[in-house]
């Protein structure tokens, strides 16, 4: 994570000068007031930009919301599996302190995915495998067909106002009642694939296996980097905004320069451990002979 993340904290400020500086109107959501960039980095670097009830952008980086609780889970995760006894639980209820309620109501998403890994390490039944999958493809359908995502949200509105919180105070956890579900429901696909393996859908693309795991090593990056690079795109591009070249151009531009950057980052992550690891060694060596 590290790997983009630090080049990304470095880069997104300077882009977005460089964006405000040819087009100042698409910028006028993101401020870069010397205060206002001094708590972004602050709260950004130290990932709290979304902890308790407060909801700080990184910049035009929106999508960085979701780090912020991604390094808290893994934290408390990491309390959990690491610590024993009484420690565990005065550092897991640290953790949950800092970061605040709101980034936590989302915990029991993160944790669905580690269920999911660990069941997936054995293999799933075939014949369990695909009537799973269509359960959950169904369903999901079924879900939004029928309105039921609008019941969800009228629900956890009611939930939310019994314990006096509003939706600008929960943020990006304030569909936290469907995200429950929907979770749940691809929590279900992703077992039901990896227990297909080598039939249906994993069958076909096989042959494009490499292409795919090439493709998907740069998603983080795509990730985290899109919306400042297609918001400098937006800033710098002459053609007006109705010609359907300028959107194209957007698109291509994005993925070329994003995919480009996850060369020396995200492809790269093994070099840049080994490269900290050998000058952690060497820093431990010369201290011993101080």
């Amino acid at each position: 994570m590290s790997t983009v993340v630090v080049p990304m904290l470095l880069l997104v400020p300077i882009i977005d000068l460089i964006g405000s500086s040819f087009s100042a109107d698409n910028y006028q959501h993101v401020s870069l007031s010397p205060i206002d960039s001094a708590k972004q980095i602050v709260l950004g670097t130290t990932f709290l930009h979304e902890s308790w009830w407060q909801s700080t952008r990184y910049f035009s980086n929106t999508p960085y919301w979701s780090i912020a609780y991604e390094v808290w889970y893994y934290i408390a995760f990491g309390t959990i599996v690491f610590l024993k006894g009484i420690r565990r639980w005065l550092a897991f209820i640290s953790t949950v302190l800092v970061a605040g309620p709101k980034l936590f109501l989302l915990f029991p998403v993160w944790l669905m995915g580690v269920a999911v890994w660990h069941i997936t390490r054995h293999q799933i039944p075939k014949h369990i495998a695909m009537p799973m999958f269509i359960v959950s493809m169904t369903t999901y359908i079924l879900w939004f067909s029928f309105g039921f995502n609008k019941e969800f949200d009228a629900a956890r509105l009611e939930l939310a106002a019994l314990v006096g919180l509003s939706e600008q105070q929960l943020g990006f956890s304030r569909y936290w009642l469907s995200d429950y579900f929907l979770g749940f429901l691809f929590s279900l696909t992703m077992i039901s694939l990896a227990g297909s393996k080598q039939e249906g859908l994993i069958g076909l693309l096989s042959p494009v296996e490499s292409k795919i795991r090439w493709l998907a090593n740069g998603t983080f990056t795509l990730y985290l980097m899109h919306l400042p690079v297609m918001l400098l795109l937006t800033s710098i591009l002459p053609w007006k905004v109705d010609n359907p070249l300028r959107g194209i151009a957007i698109l291509v531009l994005c993925l070329v320069t994003c995919y480009a950057m996850a060369t020396y980052t995200e492809r790269r992550k093994y070099f840049w451990t080994r490269t900290v690891q050998r000058g952690a060694s060497m820093r431990g060596l010369s201290e011993k002979h101080v």
